[in-house]
C-alpha cells in the first residue's frame, strides 16, 4: 500500500493492491457520505448535450455543402466539355481534391459526433448511478431511524405498561386515604417506630384485581383493534 498527501488540495491518495474487505467497506462508507455535487454533474451533461448538438449542426451543414459542391461540379463539367476540355481536366482535379477533403471532414465530424454521444450516455449513466447511490444511502439512514424509533416505541410501551400497572393502586390509595406505613415519633426515652396500616389487606384486595383488570382490558383492546400499517 502506498499513500501520498497533497497539501495544496488537502487530499490523500491511496494506492492499494488487494486491499482487505474491512478497508474496502470503510472506503465505500466514506465515499457514500460525500457530497456528490449533483449540480456539477448536471452541468457536465448539459455541456455534453451542447457539444453533441453543435456537431450535429456541423455535420448537417457539411453534408449540404458537399451535396451542393457535387451538383456544382457536375454542372460545370457538362459546361466545360468540348472546347474547354483542358480547363475541364484541371478543374476536375481540383474538384476531386475539394471533394476528398470535404468527405474527410465529414467523416471526422461524424466520428466526433459518435464519441460525443457515447460520452453523453456515460455521463447520464454516472448521474443515474450517483442518484441511485444517494437514494440507497438515504434508505439505509431511514431504516436506521426506523429501528431507533422502534426501540424508542418499545421503551415507551414498557413505561406505559408500568404506569398502567401502578396507576389503579395509586388511585385507590388516594381515594381511600390509605397510608400503608405509619411512623410513630419517639417520646422521652423511646425511639420512633414504623408500623403497617391495619387496612393494608383491604388495599391489596382492591388494588390487585383492579390492576389485573386494567392490564387485561389493555391487552384485549390491542387484540381487538390492532394498529394498522401505513397505507392500509
Amino acid at each position: 500500500m502506498f499513500t501520498r498527501w497533497i497539501p495544496s488540495t488537502g487530499q490523500n491518495i491511496i494506492l492499494s493492491f488487494e486491499p482487505p474487505d474491512v478497508l474496502l467497506q470503510r472506503l465505500k462508507d466514506t465515499d457514500m457520505g460525500r457530497n456528490l455535487q449533483s449540480p456539477k454533474l448536471h452541468d457536465m451533461v448539459r455541456q455534453a448535450m451542447n457539444v453533441s448538438e453543435t456537431l450535429s449542426v456541423a455535420i448537417t451543414t457539411l453534408s449540404h455543402s458537399l451535396s451542393a459542391h457535387e451538383k456544382f461540379v457536375s454542372e460545370r463539367s457538362l459546361f466545360l466539355q468540348g472546347a474547354f476540355s483542358n480547363n475541364a481536366q484541371g478543374s476536375s482535379r481540383v474538384s476531386k481534391q475539394i471533394t476528398r477533403k470535404m468527405n474527410f471532414y465529414q467523416h471526422m465530424l461524424t466520428s466526433l459526433k459518435f464519441r460525443a454521444d457515447a460520452n453523453n450516455e456515460r455521463l447520464r449513466n454516472e448521474t443515474t448511478l450517483a442518484s441511485n447511490r444517494v437514494a440507497q444511502f438515504d434508505s439505509r439512514t431511514l431504516v436506521q431511524i426506523g429501528q431507533a424509533a422502534q426501540i424508542d416505541g418499545a421503551n415507551m410501551k414498557a413505561i406505559a405498561f408500568l404506569t398502567l400497572e401502578f396507576l389503579p393502586p395509586t388511585f385507590i390509595s388516594a381515594m381511600l386515604g390509605t397510608t400503608l406505613f405509619n411512623y410513630t415519633p419517639g417520646t422521652e426515652g423511646k425511639l420512633g417506630a414504623w408500623s403497617i396500616s391495619e387496612h393494608v389487606g383491604l388495599y391489596w384486595a382492591t388494588a390487585v384485581p383492579i390492576s389485573a383488570a386494567a392490564v387485561a382490558l389493555w391487552l384485549h383492546w390491542h387484540w381487538m383493534f390492532p394498529p394498522g400499517r401505513t397505507g392500509e
